[in-house]
């Protein structure tokens, strides 16, 4: 039996493409769709490849899944839907599925009836806590008895979870801070493989942002998701404001204050976002402060009496938001 392409599907939805080799956090080289770098591949950790190799070897990779199964001694019973599920556990996990006799899902697959609690029991993730792998063979499960709607219903519970809360599309350049900080490939700390490490002091850049279950990830460009906890640098959000704001680690950031940054000062609202172009009261009273297109303040340019038909003049910036919808 082949895979359909019903089942190619799902087991590309759940390997996060990468088209350039990482170790997958068990000192495995990986690269395409969760394929496992060979010495006869000539490859290692960095070199990239093309798309068409990575379909060549995913193509290889499910011969392989495949040729195990249709090992089984009653395969021929099976239906198109139960063999993608089983390609797909053994895609994942190795051919022990359908090659040990003592596993359980070898010993339900080759009674004369198939008994649907053994082979539940057979598709259960029992190896510690990874919510991921739970609703792979949730789904997997599913597939196995043609419950394709519920199948589609646990699947985008998994990989839709980003929207939970919308993303925000930004332009970050981001400081690792910490050691054996982790890239996933989605932001769930529990559930998202780990794609690679980062360390304090290195250089990324962000192109989107979220809160999920009230924790903050960023997306960073060509690596996966990296936990809010551990960057720090510039951020703008391009939503309805298209403002900047500054993270620090541990996900702090300055709001309704004045922050030295760099060795220049600035001014951040109670909402967070930096003041620019505009005229900030000092907490004297006698001065306005000018911070120029960058936010910079720029001293040379403080005065008692603003132009306020020319320019936004702020009263308190504890008490007011830098942007202003």
């Amino acid at each position: 039996m082949k895979t359909s392409t019903k089942g190619k599907e799902l087991i590309k939805n759940f390997e996060t493409y990468r088209n350039v080799v990482y170790d997958d956090g068990f000192g495995n080289p990986t690269v395409g769709w969760g394929h496992k770098v060979e010495p006869s591949d000539d490859l290692k950790l960095g070199d990239s490849i093309t798309k068409s190799r990575a379909e060549k070897f995913f193509s290889e990779d499910i011969a392989e899944a495949e040729s195990y199964v249709n090992r089984l001694p009653k395969i021929a019973r099976l239906k198109q839907c139960e063999f993608d599920a089983i390609v797909s556990l053994v895609f994942n996990v190795g051919p022990a599925p359908v090659t040990d006799k003592d596993n359980d899902l070898y010993k339900a697959l080759n009674k004369d009836t198939f008994i649907e609690a053994e082979i539940v029991k057979g598709f259960t993730y029992t190896s510690g806590r990874n919510e991921g792998l739970v609703k792979r063979r949730n789904v997997e499960l599913n597939m196995f008895f043609d419950a394709y709607e519920e199948m589609v219903k646990i699947y985008i519970t998994m990989s839709e979870r980003d929207k939970v809360t919308t993303q925000i599309s930004v332009t970050a350049q981001l400081t690792v801070q910490g050691s054996n900080v982790s890239v996933r490939d989605y932001c769930d700390t529990a559930a998202g493989d780990i794609l690679e490490k980062l360390s304090t002091g290195d250089k990324v850049t962000a192109i989107n942002r979220i809160i999920i279950n009230d924790e903050p990830w960023f997306y960073l460009e060509g690596k996966g998701w990296i936990h809010g906890n551990y960057v720090q640098g510039w951020v703008k959000d391009y939503n309805d404001n298209n403002r900047w704001w500054y993270v620090k680690k541990d996900y702090q950031y300055p709001v309704a204050v004045w922050e030295n940054i760099n060795g220049a000062d600035y001014c951040f609202g109670k909402d967070g976002y930096l003041f620019v172009y505009c005229y900030i009261r000092s907490e004297d009273g006698d001065t306005y402060y000018w911070v120029n297109d960058d936010g910079v303040w720029i001293e040379s340019e403080n005065t008692p009496n603003p132009d306020r038909n020319k320019y936004r003049v702020v009263e308190n910036y504890a008490t007011e938001n830098a942007y202003r919808g």
